[in-house]
């Protein structure tokens, strides 16, 4: 069960849209949790029942625990100094895992494979290698329940729910993810991909054959998914 959107003064656009997702009574492990604003606001809200807070440099986790005791949390909030789930024993059916890149995600679920048998629910913003995220989460057994794109700081973020079970998606799918293709926001997402690509590929020295050609044929798959949506 997901309830509506709460407000909260603390979380940006992308962790709001993390936390939305998030379903009540929750026991949540945020992986990279830097300053630990999701967990408060999770816990502080009554969305979340307990959070592991979990982040793998001490700099960071410290302001953690010191924002964490400054709102009287400590008692529902964990802090772990944990590469990834590696050194987290606690009880948890929820993982969060925001602004980090995709090979450094799907290496954290990799390593903790056999810790994810409760793990009902991954909500996942993955900074790049987003295609290659939703492929992985298939292949070990979610699907994609809810997606969305968020526009900040001129940056689009992806985030996506993953729920366990069974689903084929295409490559266009897997590309654009199959549950954005109504987002208002998508179109112009991959008008500034065509425009970033666009400039890649006028830097290609034509003796470059085949990386111009895949420029190209990502280019041109862009434009004619633009006209049909």
């Amino acid at each position: 069960m997901i309830i509506g959107p709460i407000k909260n003064k603390m979380l940006s656009a992308r962790l709001q849209a993390v936390f939305d997702y998030v379903p009540k009574d929750a026991k949540v492990v945020d992986i990279g949790t830097d300053h630990a604003y999701l967990p408060i606001e999770l816990v502080k809200s009554k969305k979340a029942k307990s959070v592991i807070a979990v982040d793998n440099l001490k700099s960071p986790l410290e302001v953690a625990e010191k924002n964490i005791k400054q709102e009287q949390l400590d008692r529902q909030i964990q802090c772990v100094l944990s590469d990834g789930l590696t050194k987290v024993n606690g009880d948890y059916d929820c993982l969060t895992i925001a602004g980090l890149g995709g090979n450094t995600i799907i290496e954290i679920l990799e390593k903790a494979q056999n810790q994810l048998n409760n793990a009902d629910n991954i909500i996942i913003q993955a900074n790049n290698g987003i295609e290659q995220v939703r492929r992985y989460l298939v292949s070990i057994g979610y699907i994609i329940s809810a997606e969305k794109l968020v526009y900040e700081n001129d940056i689009y973020y992806e985030i996506m729910h993953f729920i366990k079970g069974s689903a084929e998606y295409s490559d266009l799918e897997y590309s654009y993810g199959p549950l954005l293709f109504k987002d208002p926001l998508l179109v112009e997402k991959i008008q500034e991909e065509i425009k970033h690509d666009t400039y890649i590929l006028k830097k290609i020295p034509t003796t470059e054959v085949k990386k111009r050609a895949e420029f190209e044929a990502k280019i041109k798959q862009a434009l004619d998914l633009i006209a049909k949506l």
